[in-house]
């Protein structure tokens, strides 16, 4: 498994941190956050269709999906389309906010489900506490994935043989992950992998074949996760929005302006009233 932790600040109050691991047929974020709203009706739909579910563990927090609330602790089983963005026609709108939220996410290919994702899905008793473990770090993963195995959710992970180029690769990922660097180049990657940028790239290509990850490109990764930092960001109501666009490499604001129109999102602006009044009204809840 590959694990990498990172963290932000975003204002006086504002923070994020995560840790994610990746596996073959699994892959985990360990989510904490303080100060912040996350919405997914300004965020883009995924550029294409993926054949992966996602498990989302709410451990603290509140949690509003197409208008219900769900309090802490719960859980939604979901198609991974739905959760990514709400342009896609499945998506479901999606709100969270919590002092703190703490949250396990877990992506696996549809494939493994032994049961039908969705809202009427009710989560087994003993989901909370074995999520909790996953925070422990990776033998935490692999419990909280066998209990899912031994509760019916999900079949066995088949074993798959690990390819020696992905520690290489991961050696030059994990420290621009760790870094937040959503600046990072497949040139800078493949300089830290020590090998040329169309080795990289095929070697990306391996990798994202082989070990279920959050993500199909790496320019689309990065550009997809600036803006649902920005999204976040903007949340932090006394962090200036010309300081969140430097933070995260736009350089200006008129650049990030420019980075939600062309993602038919609202402007900047727009997006921090609106987020404003849905964690104002979530946390009313």
């Amino acid at each position: 498994m590959y694990v990498a932790t990172t963290s932000r600040a975003f204002g006086r109050h504002g923070r994020f941190a995560v840790t994610i691991a990746l596996g073959p047929a699994l892959s985990a974020a360990m989510v904490h956050r303080r100060g912040l709203v996350y919405a997914s009706r300004f965020v883009p739909p995924l550029p294409r269709s993926r054949s992966r579910a996602l498990l989302y563990v709410l451990l603290a927090g509140r949690l509003r999906v197409d208008g219900v609330v769900h309090a802490a602790p719960s859980a939604v089983l979901l198609d991974e389309d739905a959760f990514e963005g709400q342009g896609a026609r499945t998506a479901v709108d999606w709100v969270n906010v919590g002092e703190p939220l703490q949250a396990v996410e877990l992506r696996f290919p549809r494939a493994r489900l032994r049961v039908a994702p969705g809202p009427s899905w009710r989560p087994p008793a003993e989901l909370p506490a074995a999520a909790a473990t996953a925070f422990d770090g990776e033998h935490g993963v692999w419990a909280l994935e066998q209990a899912l195995v031994d509760a019916g959710v999900l079949a066995a992970r088949p074993s798959v043989p690990e390819p020696r180029t992905h520690r290489r690769l991961w050696s030059a990922v994990e420290p621009l992950a760790r870094a937040f660097n959503l600046l990072g180049s497949l040139d800078e990657l493949a300089a830290g992998a020590g090998v040329s940028s169309r080795h990289a790239s095929r070697d990306l290509g391996e990798f994202i074949r082989s070990v279920t990850v959050p993500f199909e490109g790496w320019r689309e990764s990065t550009r997809r996760l600036r803006l649902k930092m920005a999204v976040m960001g903007l949340s932090a109501a006394d962090l200036p929005i010309s300081e969140l666009a430097r933070g995260l490499g736009y350089g200006s604001v008129d650049a990030m302006s420019r980075a939600f129109r062309d993602a038919g999102q609202p402007s900047p602006t727009e997006v921090r009233a609106r987020l404003r009044e849905l964690g104002d009204a979530l946390a009313a809840r």
